[in-house]
């Protein structure tokens, strides 16, 4: 089912030091040839490093695209986000950018290991 919404909650994201998220949100959606793409947005209140959970585990490692978002901001971003670690299940995420207000958009594509794209 295209864009089944699944809501994470505190689990589904972590930040490196004291911060923490609010929540982020995940949609899985089935592609062409057994794929599938879970793109969420998750919260990034500081500069430090996060660490995303796709909820999912992947076959193999997925390709990844991480975009910068200001909500309700007219900001710049102070610098771009970089992919520092990739897994099966996760990725981690730096740069010089955080606030109330900005959050990561990102998007995995891959096979699954265990089950189906809901």
């Amino acid at each position: 089912m295209i864009g089944k919404l699944i809501v994470a909650a505190l689990a589904a994201a972590s930040f490196a030091g004291s911060a923490s998220a609010e929540s982020a949100l995940r949609y899985a959606a089935p592609l062409p040839h057994g794929r599938c793409m879970i793109t969420g947005m998750t919260p990034k209140p500081s500069i430090n490093a996060i660490f995303i959970s796709f909820g999912v585990t992947f076959k193999k490692t997925p390709v990844v695209t991480v975009t910068p978002t200001w909500l309700g901001s007219n900001h710049s971003v102070g610098g771009i986000e970089t992919v520092i670690d990739l897994g099966t299940d996760h990725f981690t995420g730096l740069s010089a950018n955080g606030g109330t207000d900005y959050y990561l958009s990102w998007t995995a594509v891959g096979v699954l290991k265990a089950k189906a794209c809901v």
